[in-house]
């Protein structure tokens, strides 16, 4: 499996668990307050957005064709912009998920 499939595996399987994502923030602490950066999160963060997901599962080298891969599936009224479609009010978890899913599957095939 190449290393961008796992990249993308590592991210999905950090956002997957319900209340593990999150909107409006790179992380959150488990009160719910916006954390801005990561090394705040080692220290209290419970939750990430989509990018804060990214920066902590995937190794620095490596951000950058994640970030692509997942853009190359955003919809289009994301205009190719992770944070806008993360934090878009209409936007779900599980549709994160399938963003990055689609990566997935674009990426193996």
């Amino acid at each position: 499996m190449n290393e961008l499939v796992l990249n993308l595996q590592k991210v999905r399987e950090y956002l997957t668990p319900k209340g593990r994502w999150t909107q409006r923030a790179l992380f959150r602490d488990a009160a719910g307050n916006s954390i801005s950066t990561l090394d705040e999160y080692e220290n209290r963060a419970t939750c990430a957005c989509l990018l804060g997901a990214i920066h902590i599962s995937v190794p620095p080298q490596h951000i950058d064709s994640v970030k692509r891969a997942i853009v190359g599936q955003l919809p289009p009224s994301a205009a190719g912009v992770i944070h806008w479609f993360n934090d878009d009010l209409g936007t779900r978890q599980s549709d994160v998920l399938a963003v990055i899913d689609r990566a997935i599957e674009k990426v193996a095939a």
